[in-house]
């Protein structure tokens, strides 16, 4: 999943590069309750989620990381199918946009699979 983020977020810098915009670091955006993100990014969690987890202790990690990242994956897709993105004209974008929706709807199921075994 790691290596696959990387070449995504890589080749959108490329396109940015390539149409010479800038290229946005996390950094660039506004604190969000102490850690770098979008605002209004649907599925990101709290400082309180974030300070549950580092609290939490055995299986209560796994159980509550799962629902954060499951939260989490269905926010991009949120994200992935948003009205301003329904009209990209780019086929290349619109294929990657659709290859890491797809890929985060496997994961999610497969998050949702181990919760399921978890309980």
């Amino acid at each position: 999943m790691s290596d696959e983020l990387t070449s995504d977020t890589k080749q959108y810098t490329d396109w940015l590069t390539e149409w010479k915009e800038t290229y946005f670091n996390l950094s660039d955006f506004p604190e969000m309750e102490g850690h770098d993100m979008y605002p209004t990014h649907p599925g990101m969690a709290s400082l309180s989620d974030l300070r549950e987890l580092e609290s939490a202790t055995g299986s209560s990690v796994d159980k509550l990381f799962l629902r954060l990242m499951i939260t989490r994956h269905e926010g991009a897709n949120e994200i992935s199918n948003a009205e301003y993105l329904k009209g990209m004209q780019f086929g290349q974008m619109i294929n990657l946009k659709n290859k890491t929706v797809k890929k985060q709807t496997e994961e999610i199921q497969t998050m949702k699979q181990l919760q399921a075994k978890g309980n």
